[in-house]
């Protein structure tokens, strides 16, 4: 069975799509790959172009729980 989430807020949206677009501009104003930002924060490839691109996504180690679910 599919675990449910619940939506973002978009007052939150706004703000992680913010800091997608921050995250991109500093590396690129610093010249760097993904890959050398995601190592030195310590995450995926994968994770930082999703927060660049704004594609969110809850972890899967952290499970949303709705209350009227």
């Amino acid at each position: 069975m599919a675990r449910k989430t619940a939506p973002l807020l978009p007052r939150i949206a706004r703000l992680l799509t913010d800091l997608g677009e921050r995250l991109k501009l500093a590396r690129l104003r610093r010249r760097l790959t993904t890959k050398q930002v995601a190592e030195r924060a310590g995450m995926s490839v994968m994770t930082l172009r999703s927060l660049e691109s704004a594609q969110f996504a809850p972890s899967p180690s952290i499970p949303i729980r709705c209350q009227l679910c």
